[in-house]
């Protein structure tokens, strides 16, 4: 089986596309799931804000 090239004039917005689809995604499949995962847990709204954000500090402090 031959794999077909990909014309040199569509590799960058192909590459661009996918840059923003694949993390499009994955963000929006995690956003679903937010409300499920927070209930099973035990935590309300608030607290999840503060859990959410912990992380994000986390790797900032790096």
């Amino acid at each position: 089986m031959t794999a077909t090239a990909v014309p040199s004039g569509l590799r960058a917005p192909l590459a661009v596309s996918l840059v923003f689809i694949i993390p499009g995604c994955t963000q929006g499949s995690w956003m679903a799931r937010i409300p499920a995962i927070r209930d099973r847990v035990g935590l309300d709204t608030a607290r999840w804000g503060v859990v959410s954000s912990t992380s994000a500090v986390g790797i900032w402090s790096r």
